[in-house]
């Protein structure tokens, strides 16, 4: 999954990291649809008709099970590759960076239908709302982790959604400060206090009290 680059600054060098996996074989795959034969199969990313839109891109998302089938390390070349695993929350991949892991949300797994989409949500809703990157996979951890523990599409609490919605906006005005996309995604590397405070909006849903003892 794509989600559109907030900034071209670094369309320059991009570029050139384009024109450099041109000349190497891609490592990385992708299921596609053959409408001649019917069927579907698995092909090399730079032959899907995919690889061209990467660098025009900030994001792409993953499941565990897919980033099997990819190259990391040639894909954060070109965008910033987030990689989700439901028990051990996502891990952020961008180029001249080291790996960040972003903690999960405990959630008793009824159903994991679903959760992918839910994480992507809350990813989006945080970058759109201008959360650094760590904060934003932080959001879509606890959305993904909500939709697992229940069957089919989930029903949200108004309550704890205008809950999450102001510890956003809270988190929102501490990061208004940084505007490299340098600084963007470094901001937060440990996010516990906003970790924490979504656990809290989290407890409202099951019913506890959100008071700290």
């Amino acid at each position: 999954m794509f989600t559109q680059r907030r900034s071209t600054a670094k369309s320059e060098r991009f570029e050139t990291s384009r024109s450099w996996h041109q000349r190497q074989p891609s490592l990385s795959q992708c299921l596609v649809f053959d409408p001649v034969r019917g069927e579907v199969k698995l092909v090399s990313l730079k032959e899907s008709g995919f690889h061209h839109v990467l660098d025009r891109d900030g994001f792409l998302k993953a499941s565990s099970e897919e980033a099997l089938f990819m190259d990391v390390e040639e894909m954060k070349e070109l965008c910033c590759v987030v990689v989700t695993n439901v028990e051990k929350g996502c891990r952020i991949d961008r180029e001249d960076d080291e790996t960040v892991v972003i903690p999960p949300f405990n959630a008793k797994q009824v159903d994991p239908t679903g959760a992918g989409d839910s994480f992507l949500g809350g990813l989006v809703v945080g970058l759109v709302e201008g959360l650094d990157v760590p904060d934003a996979a932080l959001l879509g951890n606890l959305f993904g982790s909500l939709t697992v523990e229940h069957f089919g599409q989930p029903k949200f609490d108004l309550m704890m959604l205008q809950r999450v919605k102001d510890e956003v906006h809270r988190m929102k005005k501490q990061c208004n400060g940084h505007s490299s996309d340098h600084d963007d995604f470094h901001a937060r590397i440990t996010p516990a206090r906003f970790q924490d405070s979504l656990l809290q909006a989290k407890l409202l849903l099951n019913g506890h009290s959100c008071d700290r003892r």
